[in-house]
């Protein structure tokens, strides 16, 4: 009644109660629901999210619905003040008509709680967060005629209208409670749809039975609730099935965190749900920033590519056509396979085609409905109700949703099903296919399985993009409806890396080949030129000593004379490319050198001749150079001392030139010796040529191009390896990798 006690109840309430009647008649409606803190919290809450709306509502209309609230509601201005008042909240403060309006919220309190309210308002005021809930407990207030009531108090903060305001709700231990109240006008504000609410109903003979209630309030003249009629319903049993998907999702997602890839869950309209820690890192982003948002926007294609959208089920409209052209040789035998009904129509709109669950639906044999015409297997009562004319073209475009639709079975018996009907262009003809049932949502799980391990790049929001292989897996529910789906994120930077390495060392592998070819090439080319060489010098020599020196000709002898000795320095570079030597000869020759005393006097003997340079060592591993090698130092000092003159070319005139000799121990058994310059630097397009014989980037007669070839063959004889590393205008790096004995 208007005082808040029951006046009446059926057996079902005390049956959920554990009470009788006389227990329950008379009494206030709270000796039964277990309202706390917390219902009124979820409440405040769930009526925060949903002020943003009143900035798009009348304010008339809302204010219309506070008014209509049997709690004392109040609204407070930017100052402090009430600017609006409901008649529950005159009532229980003892003002009329307008008395509050302009009164500071404080007044409402005893003196000497009036800076604790105003200071309580005050928060919510200048909170900078838009939607700020709280819940103040117990606290007292001050009538008109100086009386105090103890009251509940709960407050919202919004802005309406461009102004900062705050809604303060009022209850007595006479009013209504909580859960009640919620589920009254107050509630529209909170959520348009459904005007019911979960909370606990006390029971004496056990633990509080979770309920859903709804109600309706009949208001007097003055705007009082007078009557008040509450509605109980037990939904205990759907409460523990609630905690069961709880308790599932709460494995999932332990079982996400605990996984090595990259895991997201997105819903139907493929916004994220969850993120496991892998893929947050994936990302660069905190949970908070990722949650909500699209997987188009957590995955953007470069190329426009709409694929990650397949995997999202509402994006799903053409998920017949989409299925055929994933496989066209496969597309019957899929639908043939599926465990719903499909129909399938031609342009006549005649059945063509049936997979066995449509044969036993409708009750017809293998093939025994093919010819049928569309309207032949619907009930005229079922063809009354759809737009007309009914055709298939009408059915695709009536909606993206099932429809209910009344089949005659081969007896003329009904059955009612859901039916999509889906185009598809099958090469030269025009098909529809009716997905019965659930043959939408396995045609949609289909379409998803599909498309797996996709290569995608991952955009960080520091720039760092990140190479990723992609899967997904659709996520049901117990009747199969597809709700959501599970993205798995594969980091590739490992992978990529070993591929990327992997193919740097083929590459080196075929240069080599391809150097040692040229090798071989040369020494051949070098031993026939030797002996011609060798008879072009005899006859200049022969002829030279019967001209004499006055002849005329003795210069141009003199010439050809200096020509043959400059080819025969390049024979010898070519024998030694190459490898000339035997086995045998070359193993007698080898013998144990330290590698410091090789690099001191190849800075020794270059700090003469490479004037304006400074040339420095600079160890980077202790110890490093004290190490002995198996060769000829002489032949390593030659490398070194050609790769300094190299960089010295490189460096020009440059007035801060510099090289460096380091050495540094990359394994337990190698030792590397650097030779750094900070010249010019090698363009990317020539770096992978410039081992090969007769390849150089200087002008014609200043360079065989034999040098770094040279370098190569006396490396790779000593059992190592070299490898450059150079950027246009900073420097270049040759890295020379040798074993060394212990």
């Amino acid at each position: 009644d208007e005082q808040g006690d029951i006046r009446d109840c059926n057996a079902a309430l005390l049956s959920l109660a554990g009470l009788t009647r006389k227990e329950v008649i008379g009494q206030r409606s709270t000796i039964l629901f277990d309202d706390d803190e917390t219902t009124l919290s979820l409440f405040l809450n769930s009526l925060s999210k949903s002020l943003t709306r009143l900035e798009f509502m009348d304010t008339g209309t809302y204010l219309g619905l506070l008014a209509q609230t049997p709690l004392a509601c109040v609204q407070i201005d930017a100052n402090g003040c009430i600017q609006f008042a409901n008649s529950r909240a005159n009532q229980m403060t003892g003002y009329f008509g307008k008395e509050l309006i302009g009164q500071p919220f404080s007044a409402l309190s005893p003196v000497p709680l009036r800076d604790t309210y105003s200071k309580l308002v005050n928060v919510f005021l200048n909170d900078k967060n838009d939607q700020k809930t709280g819940y103040s407990g117990l606290l007292h207030l001050q009538t008109k005629d100086g009386e105090q009531l103890a009251i509940e108090l709960g407050l919202v903060n919004l802005t309406t209208q461009g102004q900062r305001t705050v809604l303060a709700f009022m209850r007595t231990e006479r009013d209504l409670p909580w859960s009640v109240t919620i589920t009254t006008t107050l509630n529209r504000l909170a959520n348009d749809d459904d005007e019911s609410v979960v909370t606990l109903l006390k029971n004496k003979k056990g633990p509080s039975i979770p309920v859903r209630i709804s109600s309706s309030i009949m208001f007097s003249v003055r705007g009082i609730p007078e009557q008040t009629v509450i509605n109980v319903h037990d939904v205990s049993s759907l409460t523990h099935k609630n905690e069961q998907i709880k308790l599932q999702n709460s494995l999932l997602e332990k079982t996400m965190d605990a996984m090595q890839d990259g895991v997201l869950r997105i819903d139907r309209s493929g916004a994220l749900i969850s993120a496991n820690p892998k893929a947050l890192e994936l990302f660069g982003y905190a949970k908070v920033h990722v949650l909500g948002h699209t997987l188009g926007a957590l995955l953007p294609a470069d190329d426009n590519n709409q694929l990650v959208e397949h995997w999202v089920p509402d994006h799903h409209g053409d998920v017949m056509q989409r299925l055929h052209d994933l496989d066209p040789e496969h597309f019957w035998k899929r639908l043939s396979d599926m465990p719903y009904p499909v129909l399938g129509f031609d342009a006549t709109e005649r059945v063509k085609f049936t997979n066995f669950a449509s044969q036993t639906l409708l009750g017809y044999a293998h093939h025994s409905l093919h010819g049928h015409h569309l309207l032949s297997i619907l009930t005229k009562e079922t063809l009354d109700e759809l737009p007309q004319p009914v055709g298939l073209h009408s059915l695709v475009t009536l909606s993206h949703e099932a429809k209910v639709l009344n089949w005659l079975k081969s007896d003329q018996s009904v059955i009612a099903e859901a039916a999509q009907f889906f185009t598809v262009n099958i090469g030269t003809e025009f098909w529809v296919i009716a997905c019965l049932g659930n043959s939408v949502e396995e045609a949609k799980a289909q379409t998803m399985h599909a498309v797996q391990n996709v290569e995608w790049v991952v955009a960080q929001h520091e720039g760092e993009k990140i190479p990723v292989i992609l899967t997904a897996a659709p996520l049901r529910d117990s009747q199969g409806l597809i709700t959501g789906a599970v993205i798995t994120m594969k980091d590739m930077r490992e992978f990529k890396e070993k591929e990327a390495e992997n193919l740097r060392m083929v590459q080196k592998m075929e240069q080599s080949q391809r150097l040692d070819a040229l090798g071989q090439l040369a020494a051949g080319v070098a031993h026939d030129f030797n002996n011609l060489l060798g008879v072009i010098q005899n006859h200049a020599e022969l002829v030279e000593m019967k001209i004499g020196e006055g002849s005329k000709a003795a210069k141009n002898l003199s010439a050809i004379l200096q020509a043959t000795t400059r080819a025969r320095d390049i024979v010898i570079k070519l024998n030694g490319l190459g490898r000339e030597r035997p086995p045998e000869e070359e193993e007698e020759n080898l013998t144990l050198f330290e590698l410091a005393p090789v690099i001191e006097e190849t800075k020794s003997l270059l700090q003469a001749s490479l004037k304006g340079i400074d040339i420095a060592i600079e160890p980077v591993t202790p110890d490093a150079a004290r190490v002995q090698l198996k060769g000829q130092s002489g032949s390593l000092q030659q490398v070194l001392v050609n790769l300094c003159v190299n960089a010295s070319h490189a460096i020009g005139e440059r007035r801060d030139g510099r090289i460096v000799i380091s050495a540094s121990r990359p394994t337990e058994n190698t030792v590397s010796v650097a030779v750094i310059d900070n010249g010019s630097g090698i363009p990317s397009e020539i770096l992978s040529r410039i081992f090969e014989p007769f390849f150089t980037t200087k002008e014609v007669g200043k360079g065989t191009g034999l040098g770094l070839a040279m370098v190569r063959s006396i490396v790779t004889r000593m059992g190592g390896s070299i490898d450059c590393q150079s950027e246009v205008g900073v420097g270049t790096s040759f890295i020379i990798t040798l074993p060394f004995t212990r």
